[in-house]
């Protein structure tokens, strides 16, 4: 929303509105980089403007005083569930509010395979073969 309304008078206005609009998203973009490697170096700064994740329900069961403490309404959490493929609150594992304001859930059902292998043609020095 910042970028937008940052250069919003710079796409149909003058060459000077233009150059405006340039260096506004510029100062932008660079103030969001400062802030990354600020948060990314000490963990307490970002822990402090961040936050932390929150647990809204953990095996099935719903975390109503997390709910509350972050107004979340029933419905919203429903709602995500939903577009996480789950139909009922009692099925979802896990949900948690994240830092960045979106809503991750695991279901009971989720079964994270691989069936990707090593593709070293050769063993590494020290290595036991089957």
């Amino acid at each position: 929303m910042l970028i937008s309304n940052a250069v919003q008078n710079a796409m149909v206005g003058s060459w000077d509105d233009f150059k405006g609009g340039i260096v506004s998203a510029g100062a932008l973009f660079l103030l969001n980089h400062v802030f990354k490697i600020i948060f990314f170096r000490n963990r307490h700064i970002a822990k402090l403007v961040q936050g932390n994740p929150v647990f809204l329900i953990r095996n099935g069961m719903v975390l109503t005083d997390n709910l509350s403490r972050e107004k979340i309404t029933m419905e919203e959490l429903e709602a995500a569930a939903r577009e996480h493929g789950e139909d009922s609150l009692s099925k979802v594992d896990l949900a948690v509010l994240e830092t960045d304001g979106s809503i991750s859930v695991v279901s009971k059902n989720y079964h994270h395979q691989t069936n990707r292998k090593r593709k070293h043609s050769k063993e590494l020095p020290g290595s036991v073969s089957n």
